[in-house]
């Protein structure tokens, strides 16, 4: 196939179904293409003909082909995603890159982004990444996505100044005092992570959106203050319990006095109480039923109802 281009600004290259095409480019006049999409191919092995290309700004897009190698390294935009990709081989040449896509492949090694410091724009949600410490040198970033992967430190992004928008849902994230100083994030999603304290985030005034449910969270106060507060989704993973009442994670191996001592340093009662509750022969609705008129059973009390059952244990 062969086709002039200049003054193109779209190019299209799908081979869908059970079809398979391969597109050739020969042509001296290719300064137009700027927006190019190359999906739905059994293999692309060879992409050499890209490299004749001549722009300063080109967006590619990868998705839905099962082998693909890096693109010239003159490329500003690249989408690689659902390819199956397990390596970044040769992305490290990519500098002029801004905008990186390679969410929904099976990648657990982003070593090589370090290299790619012109970045603005990150994408590397739906992964198997555990290791982000290659971000650590992308100071230019100014969003990230790395929702649904394994990583639990956040560390590498300390120092990214200029990070305005983190996507870090559904990982294991614990401690979020790598984003104390993160002053210019505006929106920040950590849902679904085991964060324990948001202390950290009290500094980060320019939080517009926030979203922390379904964590761990012990103590709310932090960020109660907060001037936005009612901006932010604060669910707790028991959203079903006054939020009065301290959380308790309770083990069967545990003694009842040790168990009383926890109440009185959790948030919220956890749902697995009602086992507890039933070996020790405590209804759990002795707790609950007394919940009247948003008037709260307190932790103290709470722990009187184990101490006194224990007491009538030992009689």
């Amino acid at each position: 196939m062969q086709r002039s281009q200049s003054n193109i600004n779209e190019q299209n290259y799908e081979s869908q179904m059970l079809y398979r095409y391969e597109y050739k480019i020969e042509t001296q006049e290719e300064d137009g293409v700027q927006y190019l999409v190359i999906q739905f191919n059994k293999d692309l092995k060879t992409f050499k003909f890209v490299e004749k290309l001549k722009f300063t700004r080109l967006y590619i897009d990868f998705c839905y082909n099962v082998v693909i190698n890096p693109a010239p390294n003159n490329v500003t935009d690249l989408t690689i995603n659902k390819c199956d990709l397990i390596k970044l081989d040769g992305i490290k040449k990519m500098i002029q890159l801004t905008h990186l896509s390679i969410n929904d492949n099976k990648l657990s090694d982003i070593s090589e982004l370090r290299y790619l410091t012109n970045l603005k724009e990150l994408h590397i949600d739906y992964n198997q990444i555990e290791d982000i410490s290659s971000l650590a040198y992308l100071h230019n970033l100014e969003y990230l996505d790395m929702c649904v992967n394994l990583i639990r430190d956040l560390y590498p992004l300390s120092k990214l100044n200029l990070l305005q928008n983190l996507r870090a849902l559904k990982n294991q994230i614990v401690n979020l005092f790598p984003l104390k100083f993160l002053f210019g994030l505006q929106f920040l999603e950590l849902s679904q992570n085991k964060i324990v304290h948001i202390d950290p985030l009290t500094k980060l005034v320019g939080l517009k959106r926030l979203s922390i449910s379904e964590n761990m969270i012990l103590d709310m106060n932090p960020i109660n203050e907060h001037p936005n507060k009612h901006k932010y989704n604060l669910t707790s993973k028991t959203e079903t319990v006054p939020t009065e009442i301290e959380i308790l994670y309770s083990s069967k191996y545990q003694s009842i006095m040790e168990r009383s001592e926890n109440l009185k340093h959790m948030k919220y009662l956890e749902q697995s109480m009602k086992e507890s509750f039933a070996e020790l022969q405590v209804k759990f609705s002795q707790i609950v039923a007394q919940t009247t008129q948003n008037q709260i059973l307190s932790t103290q009390q709470i722990a009187q109802l184990l101490q006194n059952f224990e007491i009538g244990q030992t009689q």
